[in-house]
């Protein structure tokens, strides 16, 4: 991923910014300058949970007219909003065991893993004010799920036969009406608005180490800087409640509703977003007095240009040279034993490869040159000569006494292989050096 600004326009920043260091570092002009895009992003949201509430109750004559009545009058409609009142009345009469308590449990338990139950907004009407969903919200009846009947168990009788203990039949108030003859169950509920404020930063094209946003509020700042950036006002984006089904997602926003939604919800009515992209540039430069590479950083570099030198620090620039050592280390002791690496002569090729990349900038350090030296030794192949041969390759001044015969390798896949090995030590430092690129092309080409 190329940058959209010039070389010269970041020597210009750094120049400006920081004068004192500007005639200590060059800009490393051979590694593409990298662009990174972190959104800083305010969102508000609006969900609706609907949690279920059920009463199965024995009704008196008067309460089962007024309930019977009330469901005739609704038809076909799935929900209907209730008078609170009515369902005071039907939580003061006398229960009814209609249903198993495992049943109602069981109910009970899959709205609660599901954050209550399913409910198409295009069929329900909920309270609304100024633009958003209000806290108080009508009571809505299940249809479905609710009616009053003749209770089943006496036929509306009231009573139930049973025979006392000595035998004798004897009429008795029905169990599961309580002698009212009727049943009814209540299946309702009533909506609950959840609200949430989530503020974060992302960038899609990955992290850079060393940047360090911290969020106050909607307020970002970058840790040890002047930088501070405020967020504007929110913009509706997603509107889907009252049959509504309306989104207005700014293009570049896309990428990041799903981390909206990760931190609120998946089920969001309403959706009220703001953001601002912090575009940041990352470029390589070399220290001139102690000659190393690190790693660089201008932060919004079109308007307040914050500058950072050195954000990986020295030390992980040499842990990345040792790592890689250590991975080809691996590498050598353990593709003897391969069977993609049978072949000797693919080993040997290998082998001077892989050298040639550590030498080829003219540049191998004394623990490079003692983890390399130890590798090849331990590689059991390779006879007491041939490790002799490879070690002193480590002392050459460059890559020259690479052939056209290393790049022969039987297996195409062993050539592949060697490639990625030897892409991934010329970049362990950092600076990936002409000639070592162009070893490492003559390789993928021939391939």
């Amino acid at each position: 991923m190329s940058s959209s600004i010039a070389l010269s326009n970041i020597c210009d920043i750094i120049k400006n910014k920081m004068p004192s260091l500007y005639n200590s570092i060059i800009v490393d002009t051979s590694i593409p300058v990298k662009d990174y895009n972190y959104f800083f992003i305010s969102a508000f949201t609006q969900h609706v949970e609907y949690r279920t509430q059920q009463l199965d109750v024995a009704l008196g004559d008067e309460l089962y007219q007024k309930y019977s009545s009330l469901l005739n009058e609704f038809g076909d409609k799935e929900y209907v909003s209730i008078d609170n009142a009515f369902v005071e009345e039907i939580k003061v009469a006398p229960k009814s065991s209609t249903e198993g308590l495992l049943s109602s449990a069981r109910k009970k338990m899959s709205e609660l893993i599901n954050g209550g139950r399913d409910v198409d907004y295009n069929k329900i009407t909920l309270n609304v004010d100024d633009g958003f969903l209000s806290k108080d919200q009508p009571t809505f009846l299940v249809t479905k799920e609710s009616y009053c009947s003749l209770c089943s168990n006496c036929n509306g009788n009231g009573t139930v036969e049973r025979n006392d203990k000595q035998g004798l039949p004897h009429q008795e108030s029905c169990p599961v009406c309580n002698g009212y003859g009727h049943t009814g169950r209540l299946t309702y509920f009533t909506p609950s608005i959840q609200e949430k404020k989530s503020t974060f930063v992302r960038c899609i094209e990955g992290e850079i180490d060393g940047l360090d946003f911290t969020i106050d509020g909607d307020t970002l700042t970058l840790k040890d800087t002047d930088f501070c950036v405020t967020i504007g006002d929110k913009k509706r984006m997603l509107t889907r409640y009252n049959g509504k089904n309306e989104d207005n997602y700014d293009e570049a926003l896309k990428p990041y509703i799903e981390t909206i939604r990760d931190k609120t919800s998946e089920k969001n009515a309403v959706e009220e977003i703001a953001y601002m992209v912090i575009p940041c540039c990352k470029f390589v430069y070399r220290n001139i007095l102690t000659n190393e590479l690190h790693n660089g950083v201008i932060v919004d570099p079109e308007s307040s240009a914050t500058v950072l030198l050195n954000i990986d620090g020295e030390s992980r620039l040499i842990s990345s040279v040792k790592d890689s050592i250590k991975k080809i280390s691996r590498f050598f002791g353990n593709i003897s034993k391969s069977e993609g690496f049978k072949d000797k002569e693919d080993l040997w090729h290998t082998a001077r490869l892989l050298i040639a990349v550590a030498v080829a900038d003219g540049s191998v350090n004394d623990e490079e040159k003692q983890n390399l030296a130890m590798a090849i030794r331990g590689t059991n192949q390779f006879t007491s000569e041939q490790q002799e041969q490879l070690v002193k390759l480590l002392g050459e001044p460059d890559a020259s006494f690479i052939n056209d015969d290393d790049f022969n390798f039987h297996s195409r896949e062993n050539a592949e292989e060697t490639a990625l090995r030897m892409q991934e030590l010329s970049q362990a430092d950092g600076f990936v050096h002409d000639t070592e690129l162009k070893i490492i092309e003559r390789l993928k080409f021939k391939y």
